[in-house]
């Protein structure tokens, strides 16, 4: 019989709750969990993701304990969406001859956007023999779907996505809506930060489909209530005139002749919208997936 997968979470916010009643139900071991919040600090994992029994580990603040006393197969990193603040997380598991797989937005294709820490990252992890996997949504949903949908058409001018997803789902205190109406090279020139998943999904299908980039961009547009709201999943109350969002809007142009348009509107939900994922193919024939 084969040994289970040994893994420790890193990072126990509220997809780490969800990940974790996976793992346990795909029959991986979890040997350790780690977060700084010392509000969850101390409490066995059961009892914290919701199961009727405690299960044995206890959610720690002392990552290099947990590394250094664990023998662990992979580490499962839910802490930030951009590769600065998960750079030192990363670099700290590789260098426990850690595997790494993170939902991290950036993740998915930091290559242009993060140069300087995904080849430190992908050097020391050749030097370790270990990998770093970035997937989640962006991965299925953003980049292999339509993927799979372009392979269904004879030819293509253009590929156009709407994806809608509720911010609460994953935390919202790191947004920073004051991004909004600014460009994506803007706002890094300004040091500030975007929810830029469909810049790098963007990216990222355009290496799976070897189409090369001739010009990307991307907008953003706040998305200002109209009406009073009580939000979906934290049931928080939010008036009319609240930022409670931003619409990105990413276009680029292929060298190949076929454009893309990735339109990512990540926001906190009222009590009545869902998430949605939308791919159109514009070509013989179109196709919407």
């Amino acid at each position: 019989m084969a040994e289970k997968v040994k893994a420790i979470q890193v990072g126990c916010g509220l997809m780490s709750q969800v990940i974790m009643k996976y793992l346990i139900e795909k029959d991986i071991e979890i040997v350790g969990a780690i977060d700084i919040n010392p509000e969850i600090v101390g409490q066995d994992i059961g009892d914290y993701i919701g199961l009727p029994h405690a299960y044995g580990i206890k959610i720690s603040d002392d990552a290099d304990k947990v590394f250094s006393e664990t023998k662990a197969d992979i580490a499962i990193v839910t802490t930030f969406s951009y590769m600065k603040e998960m750079y030192p997380v990363i670099r700290q598991c590789v260098e426990h001859d850690l595997n790494v797989i993170t939902i991290g937005d950036e993740a998915i294709y930091p290559w242009a956007t993060s140069p300087e820490e995904v080849n430190h990252l992908d050097r020391l992890a050749h030097d370790r023999n270990v990998t770093v996997f970035g997937t989640g949504m962006q991965d299925v949903y953003w980049v292999n779907l339509p993927s799979v949908a372009m392979g269904g058409v004879l030819s293509a001018t253009k590929i156009e996505g709407t994806i809608s997803y509720n911010v609460e789902d994953y935390g919202v205190d790191g947004i920073d809506f004051s991004a909004s109406d600014l460009s994506f090279n803007e706002a890094r020139e300004a040091g500030m930060y975007l929810w830029n998943s469909g810049y790098n999904s963007a990216e990222a299908l355009c290496t799976t489909l070897d189409l090369s980039v001739k010009t990307i961009e991307q907008k953003t547009v706040p998305i200002v209530l109209e009406e009073d709201m009580v939000s979906k999943v934290m049931n928080v109350e939010y008036q009319a005139g609240d930022t409670v969002g931003m619409t990105l809007t990413t276009s680029v142009t292929t060298h190949q002749g076929i454009d893309l348009q990735i339109d990512c509107i990540a926001k906190i939900f009222d009590q009545e919208e869902n998430d949605l994922c939308v791919w159109t193919i514009h070509g013989e024939p179109t196709t919407t997936v």
